[in-house]
């Protein structure tokens, strides 16, 4: 049965895609055949989609919105099909058609958007609101139209998302007790996010975009049937092309619209108008920090992805703009200071290294080459940029440690509970780490210390039996890729002796975590100089460490003052001071981890001080429970304009789990930058058998110790983002003191 439903439904689609076409296969749009139209005049085709759409309406959502989400591949793959091989309309009037699709499009995500409860019903196993298909529909369908008629859809689109998000939707359905159709809303928000940023590069790449998107229409595109049951809570299936998806080209995982040959270049929004999608990016990028434990990072990432494309069309905007919350908003504070750290990163790394050469070219990188570079930073010398970075960065952590600081060492309820503000400690400490590894540049690259040389590697394809010798004609295309291929296996044994040597140091012995007799202090900057910086940057990440140790604590004691054991309170009064218990804790715990005999130990510990077992047990060994799973989805395609050695491997690391002093090394500082978003997914997981009880409050207590669990963990990422820090500067405090000569 299952064979035969394959088969029906591939042949299904097959015929619909042959029909929509009036051929078996696609047609490039520079053929002479392109100039006959397959469904007839333009009247005709809009009576045809208005039929197709209606139908398939009333079968998705009882007929509730004006175009179907999702669209069902059949019909999908008739529309496509001959959207692709349609001649280009010339008028507003010959594209009728494609206009009608455009506008239900938007009408429909207005909809959805105004009542999120639909996108929770309409989640389905193998159908989810606009899909990676219907996206790429709803560009094709665009890409056809004149430039005017596509300048005024898109208009529609932004005003309309706007004043979605300015409804503050995502607080208004997020509740504990829903939290998987809460993940299906604000997935949903984020597909939106990927479409609007990928419609607004297409349309100013312009039509020569089509046949690479017609491309991804055939068979092979559409999805299967599956006998599994259709549930929401599949744990196993959150991360496929169809709902995941951050871009709609051949790559779905990579954020970013290919450059074609020919770009037209005409602006599709004005200038208001991208000044106020930015504007709803920002909002939803600080409202994404409430719900990314529950759909893993997914809008997080991408209103991530989606603002580094905006420094290309308005940086000004991106990092000026106040967003629709106001300042008062600490959530939206942060988010905005979590972009102004990237986009500063970004502008110095291009200043001072330059641009990647392994970065694709993409409309974002395209756009970032023609605007040229417009940041504060344009016409300083490097150690004038790096004195004002680091000026900016030290005064950004002194004023954190303030506000933490400020009432007995903890910081005020109203700062701490953000999540955003969390990920903007830990990216500050990766910002002036970065700053800190300019200040040195080394002769030597990964390779050099770790990898095969040139010499070894000829020798070794002489022994093989390939000839050296190269007549004056060149070098020949079997040879050139034998060399390529030789570069590429050292690089890969380099990068891997990198990752044996940091696992077992705990940081990289190489620049910027140990400076060597190679590394120099960068031109206009004396060892003294150098010096100063890596101590003021020592001085204030460790006065921030320490804050955050100080909140590690408190959090701790609160969980501990929250629970009780489960055999009754203890006997001694004295037990019942949290901080007291939590020092007992911490003196005994790691004989205690490492015996035979933990859990009758742990059950003796808690007896003793008046806590729940359960408690202890998860203290010893906090840890996200979906942070692995997120990190591996969305941040290997989050760096977009920093890229190192490690990216430059390619498809050779995946898989590579790799540390920070790895990251540091191979000068991959955009992805350290990444991982500081992972924090907002942090949920401690109870096993189901322990179950937390509370002194005060009965079963309601759990969520109250579970959540100050969660506030540790996230102090203990602030402490150890620190602690990363403290390698170069210290690095470079000692090359300082040692007038610039390395060991």
């Amino acid at each position: 049965l299952l064979r035969f439903l394959f088969f029906c439904r591939e042949s299904h689609i097959k015929c619909c895609l042959t029909l929509g076409r009036g051929r078996p296969g696609y047609v490039a749009s520079n053929s002479a055949s392109r100039s006959t139209t397959v469904m007839g005049d333009p009247k005709m085709r809009l009576d045809l989609y208005r039929t197709i759409g209606h139908a398939a309406s009333q079968y998705t959502d009882g007929g509730k919105l004006s175009w179907p989400l999702p669209l069902p591949a059949v019909h999908h793959a008739l529309l496509t099909s001959n959207l692709s091989c349609e001649p280009l309309p010339k008028t507003s009037k010959d594209a009728a058609p494609e206009r009608w699709i455009c506008d239900s499009f938007v009408a429909a995500l207005s909809k959805a958007t105004q009542d999120l409860d639909i996108v929770a019903k309409l989640t389905w196993k193998q159908s989810v609101p606009l899909s990676l298909r219907d996206a790429r529909l709803f560009v094709l369908a665009l890409l056809r139209m004149p430039k005017k008629d596509q300048t005024k859809v898109l208009s529609r689109f932004v005003d309309s998302f706007h004043t979605a998000v300015g409804r503050d939707l995502l607080n208004r359905t997020c509740t504990e007790e829903e939290s998987k159709e809460r993940a299906a809303s604000s997935e949903f928000l984020a597909r939106i996010v990927t479409l609007v940023v990928a419609s607004v590069d297409s349309v100013r790449a312009g039509r020569h975009l089509l046949d690479i998107l017609s491309s991804q229409t055939g068979s092979d595109h559409y999805l299967l049937p599956s006998l599994h049951c259709a549930t929401l809570d599949d744990e196993d299936d959150w991360y496929r092309r169809e709902k995941s998806f951050m871009g709609l080209f051949s790559d779905w995982e990579a954020p970013g619209v290919p450059v074609p040959n020919v770009i037209d270049g005409t602006e599709p929004l004005t200038k208001a108008a991208t000044t106020k999608l930015i504007t709803t990016f920002l909002t939803l990028f600080a409202a994404a920090f409430r719900t990314a434990k529950d759909d893993r990072c997914h809008l997080l990432f991408s209103t991530w992805n989606a603002l580094a494309d905006c420094s290309a069309w308005d940086s000004s905007a991106l990092v000026g703009s106040s967003g629709t919350a106001g300042d008062d908003d600490i959530s939206a504070k942060y988010a905005r200071q979590l972009i102004g750290i990237r986009e500063d990163m970004c502008a110095i790394h291009r200043r001072i290294i330059g641009s990647s050469d392994s970065v694709s070219e993409t409309m974002l990188s395209r756009g970032l080459v023609k605007k040229g570079n417009s940041s504060r930073y344009v016409g300083m010398s490097a150690s004038d940029i790096l004195k004002t970075g680091m000026k900016s960065a030290l005064e950004a952590v002194d004023e954190m440690v303030a506000s933490l600081l400020e009432e007995e060492g903890l910081a005020s309820p109203s700062s701490t509970s953000s999540s955003a503000a969390f990920a903007a400690y830990e990216a500050v400490a990766v910002y002036v780490s970065f700053l800190i590894s300019l200040h040195t540049k080394s002769e030597k690259r990964v390779a050099s210390y770790f990898g095969v040389n040139s010499e070894h590697a000829a020798r070794r394809r002489k022994g093989s039996g390939m000839s050296d010798s190269v007549e004056e004609g060149g070098i020949s295309s079997d040879e050139s890729e034998c060399d390529e291929d030789d570069e590429d296996d050292a690089r890969t044994i380099a990068l891997s002796r990198l990752h044996d040597a940091c696992n077992v140091l705990g940081a990289a012995p190489i620049h910027p975590d140990w400076l060597d007799t190679s590394v120099r202090v960068q031109a206009g900057i004396s060892p003294s100089v150098a010096a100063d910086a890596a101590k003021s940057a020592l001085c204030s990440l460790t006065k921030l460490a320490n804050a955050a140790r100080i909140g590690y604590e408190k959090s701790l004691q609160e969980a501990l003052a929250l629970s009780s054991c489960s055999n009754g309170q203890a006997s001694s009064g004295a037990l019942l001071d949290p901080a007291l218990k939590l020092r007992i804790y911490n003196s005994i715990w790691k004989t205690y981890s490492d015996s035979v005999e933990k859990e009758s130990k742990i059950n003796a510990l808690a007896d003793t001080i008046g806590v729940d077992s359960a408690l202890l047990s998860l203290i010893g060994t906090m840890d996200c429970n979906n942070k692995d799973g997120a990190r591996e989805a969305w941040c290997p395609n989050s760096a977009r304009r920093i890229r190192g050695a490690m990216q430059e491997s390619g498809p050779a690391l995946e898989g590579w789990e790799s540390s920070n002093g790895e990251q540091r090394a191979t000068g991959e500082w955009e992805l350290l930058l990444s991982d500081t978003l992972l924090g907002a997914c942090t949920s401690i997981e109870v096993p189901k058998d322990k179950v937390l009880t509370g002194t005060h409050h009965g079963s309601t207590n759990s969520e109250s110790v579970r959540a100050a669990l969660v506030k540790a963990e996230r102090w203990h990422r602030v402490v150890l983002s620190c602690a990363d820090a403290l390698v170069p500067c210290t690095a470079l405090l000692r090359l300082g003191l040692n007038r610039g000569r390395g060991r």
